[in-house]
């Protein structure tokens, strides 16, 4: 049995999740970065975590264009927009076949 896919609607609450924790490693990492050597383990350990946010970020963004094809090009802001109006629900995701 196949697993069902995210729908439109799971991308954006997803993307409203993972965008503040995207930011908070990004703020710790710089933290971190200058309290402690790069090359050690609190730093990488930092930067990995940020790295695995963003390779999931990036994943879930290639689902939700692979699955829905129709979507205008706002969509790129689900996951990656600097206008939070579409990934927080303030303004819609244009779902109109462009």
């Amino acid at each position: 049995m196949k697993k069902p896919k995210f729908t439109v609607d799971d991308h954006l609450e997803t993307g409203q999740k993972l965008h503040p924790i995207r930011e908070t490693l990004l703020s710790l990492c710089v933290k971190i970065g200058n309290a402690y050597p790069i090359g050690g383990r609190a730093y990488r350990l930092a930067n990995k975590a940020l790295g695995a946010v963003e390779s999931l970020q990036c994943e879930l963004d290639n689902c939700l264009f692979r699955g829905n094809p129709d979507l205008g090009d706002n969509a790129t802001k689900v996951y990656y927009g600097s206008d939070d109006a579409v990934r927080t629900g303030r303004e819609p995701l244009d779902r109109k076949v462009k």
